[in-house]
């Protein structure tokens, strides 16, 4: 057995029982991030992350961590990078599409990441050089489909952002699309690409925590994810504007419609 399997079996068994645990729990208390009115978190985002910490660290001891809440981010040799509950929005108003994210890096470079689609008890597993799996069950390389067959998961703020900031022609987008959507989750809309139910995902000031597992597991099925304006002198955990994809031609053809480059 590798070092990781280990670690990935124990991972798993402490996620479904958070999530059991989960599913059942209301938020009693909500506050702003920063002070930023749409940036939120509640007693529960915390609570989980505890959780998540507590068992992690007392059966690895060897590993530090990198979580969403915190208030001091820094990367480490070997590390879990976890987001207690990504889609917190969704958690408080819908109690649907939220998820629990955790990715696994070993001297920088990631090994596995889990995500599980709290609502739905979806499970999406990616290992590195290995593959992925919803549900246990093998998931296929992804399809990269034209943009006029395509779904693309964005919102409104990222497309102010591409306009304002870097010129795009966000209004092109309006009549190539198949469709779009904005579910509300940056781990499980890469999740959700690397199953086939959506194409390409545009999401502005995503943190690592946003992305690590969903990464790993989009890529472990062939598709993209990139950094177009990253600068390379800001910190990895810093915020970006992510894009992903089922292939880089989607990604050339999306620059071509927005007249900006994406990578």
């Amino acid at each position: 057995m590798n070092d990781w399997d280990d670690r990935l079996s124990f991972l798993m068994t402490l996620m479904r029982e958070v999530r059991q645990d989960l599913i059942h729990q209301v938020f009693t208390t909500l506050d702003l991030k920063g002070n930023v009115f749409d940036n939120i978190v509640t007693d529960v985002d915390v609570a989980v992350q505890e959780r998540l910490v507590s068992a992690l660290s007392a059966r690895f001891p060897d590993t530090a961590f990198l979580n969403e809440e915190e208030t001091t981010h820094t990367m480490h040799e070997r590390m879990w990078i976890i987001d207690p509950i990504d889609g917190t929005k969704n958690f408080v108003r819908r109690q649907e599409d939220y998820a629990i994210s955790v990715a696994y890096y070993d001297r920088g470079q990631p090994v596995f990441g889990v995500v599980v689609d709290v609502a739905k008890d979806l499970w999406y597993v990616g290992i590195e050089g290995q593959g992925a799996w919803l549900n246990d069950k093998p998931l296929p390389p992804v399809i990269a489909r034209p943009l006029k067959q395509s779904v693309m998961d964005v919102n409104l703020k990222t497309l102010d952002k591409l306009r304002i900031h870097y010129g795009a022609e966000v209004d092109a987008l309006s009549h190539t699309l198949f469709a779009h959507r904005s579910i509300g989750s940056g781990a499980l809309s890469l999740c959700r690409i690397a199953a086939g139910k959506h194409d390409l995902y545009l999401g502005d000031h995503l943190s690592i925590w946003d992305y690590a597992a969903g990464a790993i597991i989009l890529r472990a099925v062939g598709g993209e994810v990139a950094f177009p304006f990253a600068d390379p002198s800001t910190p990895e955990p810093s915020p970006q504007l992510l894009v992903a994809s089922a292939s880089t031609a989607q990604l050339q053809e999306l620059s071509t419609v927005l007249n900006v480059n994406l990578g």
